[in-house]
């Protein structure tokens, strides 16, 4: 996974492939953006993102609302590395 990000130009920030959910952290200087990534046969994983990326196609705003509610979760420690959704700690 990390020769093909770099083949698009991004710069590999970390690389996990033995952890409980393997991944790599990339970033792209152009657009400041960093990302992750990880290949794992979870369909139920893939229907998720399916169904977030159709709800996305009706209405445009629903990226910019994950993007903040993913921000806040990791700014406050609700959000756990290799997880689609917030754990609340109290």
């Amino acid at each position: 996974m990390s020769s093909i990000l770099r083949s698009f130009g991004y710069q590999i920030r970390l690389v996990l492939p033995k952890a409980r959910v393997p991944i790599t952290t990339f970033y792209d200087q152009s657009t400041n953006f960093t990302g992750d990534i990880c290949i794992m046969n979870r369909p139920l994983a893939l229907y998720r993102s399916r169904l977030v990326d159709t709800y996305r196609r009706i209405d445009g705003r629903l990226s910019d609302l994950l993007f903040t509610i993913r921000h806040l979760a990791k700014k406050y420690g609700i959000w756990t590395a290799g997880s689609s959704v917030c754990h609340l700690t109290p």
